[in-house]
């Protein structure tokens, strides 16, 4: 949606830990448990609402924080708490549950 609005961000730019690919954002509420790979298990917390320090950010600048924020409310991604350490690797199967 963001990028119908011309900004243009990079993996990191957010300062996302985990990107998902594939999965509903809207299936995505507090409570949901997110299982990664073989060993790890997640659990959503709370949305991520976004902050005026994403002006740092080459693409967006002061010109356009007012905007970003105003566009991205809701869609900046979510907080998820640790409920099972281990490793994940690029291409791990993710379940919601």
């Amino acid at each position: 949606m963001l990028k119908e609005g011309g900004f243009s961000f990079q993996p990191g730019d957010l300062g996302e830990n985990i990107l998902l690919k594939g999965i509903d954002y809207n299936e995505l509420i507090p409570e949901k448990i997110i299982k990664i790979g073989s060993e790890v298990v997640l659990q959503v917390s709370k949305i991520c609402d976004p902050c005026a320090t994403l002006s740092q950010l080459p693409s967006i600048g002061k010109t356009r924080i007012k905007e970003l924020l105003r566009e991205s409310m809701g869609l900046r991604g979510w907080y998820a708490r640790v409920i099972q350490e281990g490793d994940i690797t690029i291409g791990d199967k993710v379940m919601l549950s």
